[in-house]
């Protein structure tokens, strides 16, 4: 690595601060630093085939720093504050502002990958720091990232707000190049500024959060630390939050787990209530004992996998085995002291969030008790966190069952639904009107962040090649929520084939008809829909249309 992150980072910021105009009551300042990582010349990489996404220089990167204004017609415009380029790998912007202000740090050469993050200036407040942090990279899934320094203020209004702390040194895993992310589960009502909010660098190993929510919600701590592409440290953790809450996170146990903790709130009633009682701790560290045996004889068995496959299935459906039992505890901790929150709480936003921390489990026996929290739900809060909250829930569970009582029923000699799908270029595409010109089609459903799915492009892009003039065609069905990245994966990998999308995700009315619980899945039907084998793998593809096309052209 080129640089130490974490020196460099103070060092830089030091040295611009130190000519820093003094405060006056309106004055804001802004500094940042632009971080070069090269990549980690230990890996063995091919440069013809690395697929490299930040080989530009971009030490002389443009920060533009925007904020947002109603006009006298009501309409939202943008207004440039200030603009510039680092020099010597920094940059320093001051001046006045007469409010406190929710701005945009952004870098308009890579606009297409969205680097940029929101944070609030106030007049007079502390000096806000950032880093651009360009990674040259090996790997085209690794991109540039901008991200707030030590401190992200996004509240205004104090009698909203909540704050998130950490500190980072407990830990014994070296975190000095450590990322913090803080994102919203669910809709807390700010979209995709409030998931940009929480992206964080720590300084001196701590940092610190200040955001609003207008009522009780979830939010998802992450921090990673990642060497070229080792991951060095990853963990995660949930915490509530609302108007007044502090949350503070750190490392438990000797296992160095990362914890939020409160003491205080529905913080502490819904998550503390489980996750730091004795009996949860104590079992905890059964399981982590245990762990190195369970995954030590897992990793024993997969190394000998094609000769031993029946042992390991029969290895990890043993549900005596002591780690299991452990694992089996840990959940029932959680789930049954989440379910008698939100069966009995007597505030229906306990009951809410209790749903939302996962009580009832799509796949748990018992699921269906959900639905009556849900409808009382419905009637005990008001309609706004109805629409938004409790009826996308529950139309979820649905579309899960639904899922899988389909995937059940689409069976060999059964007939797939038809549907009608926009391609990339907004063209309607009716799955039936392409079965009519085939033979053979492949309806294969994917996603952006599927790693096998794109694992899988390669042999299929040859199977299309060599069986298309023949009969055979690929419908590949996005089930990402964004369309841009559909659209970048769709053309990073080059589909040749008709490559539709549905942009809903797991609930998507196309998905949940196919049954779709996992992907990749497919589906290899006739002319008339009928479906053939389910499930193939690219391997299993080839033999099937080896034998009924014969050879490729």
């Amino acid at each position: 690595m080129k640089t130490l992150f974490h020196a460099l980072l103070v060092v830089a910021m030091a040295l611009v601060l130190s000519g820093a105009i003094e405060n006056s009551s309106n004055a804001y300042r802004i500094v940042g630093q632009y971080i070069a990582i090269e990549p980690d010349t230990t890996e063995d990489v091919d440069p013809a085939t690395s697929g490299q996404t930040s080989s530009a220089d971009m030490s002389n990167a443009t920060i533009l720093i925007t904020y947002e204004v109603e006009n006298d017609e009501g309409e939202t415009e943008t207004v440039e504050l200030a603009s510039g380029s680092f020099v010597d790998g920094k940059i320093f912007f001051e001046g006045e502002i007469d409010e406190p202000t929710e701005i945009k740090i952004s870098v308009p050469e890579l606009a297409d990958q969205r680097v940029w993050l929101y944070t609030m200036i106030y007049p007079g407040g502390s000096d806000i720091s950032f880093a651009f942090v360009d990674k040259l990279v090996n790997d085209k899934n690794t991109i540039d990232r901008i991200a707030l320094v030590g401190t992200s203020r996004r509240a205004q209004n104090s009698d909203q707000k909540f704050t998130i702390s950490g500190d980072l040194n407990s830990f014994a895993e070296d975190l000095t190049q450590a990322h913090v992310l803080i994102r919203e589960i669910g809709d807390i009502g700010q979209g995709d500024r409030a998931l940009n909010s929480g992206n964080m660098l720590p300084l001196n190993g701590k940092f610190l959060f200040e955001g609003e929510t207008r009522e009780p919600a979830l939010v998802e701590i992450s921090v990673s630390s990642v060497k070229g592409s080792e991951v060095l440290f990853a963990s995660k953790v949930h915490a509530v939050v609302e108007p007044g809450a502090e949350i503070s996170v750190h490392a438990q146990g000797e296992q160095d787990e990362l914890v939020a903790v409160s003491g205080s709130g529905r913080h502490s009633k819904l998550i503390e209530s489980w996750r730091q009682s004795q009996e949860y701790m104590e079992t905890r560290e059964k399981f982590v004992l245990t762990e190195a045996e369970y995954s030590e004889k897992n990793a024993a068995l997969w190394d000998a996998v094609n000769a031993a496959i029946a042992e390991l299935n029969e290895y990890i459906q043993d549900d005596t085995h002591e780690h299991l039992a452990h694992e089996r505890k840990l959940e029932e901790i959680r789930t049954s002291t989440l379910q008698t929150i939100a069966k009995n709480a007597e505030d229906p936003l306990d009951s809410l969030l209790a749903m939302e921390l996962g009580a009832f489990q799509p796949t748990a026996e018992n699921r269906s008790e959900a639905f009556e929290i849900y409808d009382k739900l419905a009637e005990e809060l008001e309609e706004e966190i109805v629409e938004r909250r409790v009826v996308p829930a529950r139309k979820k569970l649905i579309s899960f069952i639904d899922a899988e009582e389909n995937d059940a029923d689409l069976v060999e000699g059964e007939t797939v639904p038809d549907f009608t799908l926009s391609d990339l270029n907004g063209e309607e595409i009716v799955l039936y009107d392409v079965l009519a010109e085939n033979e053979y089609v492949l309806v294969e459903f994917w996603a952006s962040w599927c790693g096998p799915c794109i694992q899988s492009f390669p042999a299929l892009k040859t199977l299309h090649a060599d069986y298309n003039a023949n009969g055979f065609e690929i419908v590949s069905v996005s089930i990402d929520t964004d369309s841009y990245y559909w659209e970048q994966e769709s053309e990073a990998q080059e589909l040749p084939w008709i490559d539709v999308g549905e942009m809903d995700g797991w609930n998507g009315e196309t998905a949940t008809a196919y049954g779709v619980q996992f992907v990749p899945k497919g589906y290899l039907v006739d002319s008339t829909g009928l479906i053939l084998e389910k499930d193939l793998n690219p391997g299993e593809l080839g033999e099937f249309l080896t034998e009924k096309l014969g050879t490729k052209d």
